[in-house]
């Protein structure tokens, strides 16, 4: 389930802001998709796995509930975006003042929930040394800590990208 559809920060608009607003908003959607079918794969996999292996690594049953912890605090950031943020962010292109200053106060609020993810997501990594699997791994084992790995890596790049995008770069300032 990698996804290669990312922010691409290499690629920004020589337009400026409302531009990148329309682009952030549209990566973000795609990502918001992915994101949600391996919440749903990983919320299995780690229910299984912290029962069937707490008895080999003590940590499991922490790492269960630190993934349910950035589970809810994820999918309460997807559906702030989807139905707070990324409407403000349309309203950028057409230059209306009053929803630019809102959505200015909407990025604000999205770094502090991204701070957030960032914190639980280096606990994770912490739990899970750094999601590599022991020996003893079972394949189940090993396929939850690949796919937290991966949900890892695409939601930083995510949270990088949104941030590029979104925020002024110092030639805009």
């Amino acid at each position: 389930m990698a996804r290669n559809d990312t922010f691409a920060s290499t690629s920004r608009p020589a337009a400026g802001a409302p531009q990148r607003a329309g682009q952030a908003a549209a990566a973000g959607h795609g990502y918001h998709r992915w994101a949600r079918d391996m919440l749903r794969c990983l919320d299995q996999l780690t229910a299984g796995i912290a029962v069937a292996h707490a008895d080999r690594d003590a940590r499991l049953p922490e790492l269960r509930e630190t993934y349910r912890l950035f589970e809810r605090r994820l999918r309460r950031q997807l559906a702030w975006e989807d139905t707070q943020l990324f409407p403000l962010l349309a309203v950028l292109d057409h230059g209306d003042s009053a929803s630019t200053a809102a959505a200015r106060d909407a990025v604000g609020e999205l770094r502090l929930g991204d701070a957030e993810l960032g914190q639980i997501l280096t606990r994770l990594a912490e739990l899970s040394d750094d999601f590599a699997a022991p020996r003893w791994a079972s394949l189940d084992h090993r396929l939850m800590l690949d796919q937290l790995g991966t949900l890892a890596a695409e939601t930083r790049a995510h949270l990088h990208g949104q941030q590029q995008a979104l925020l002024p770069q110092p030639d805009e300032c």
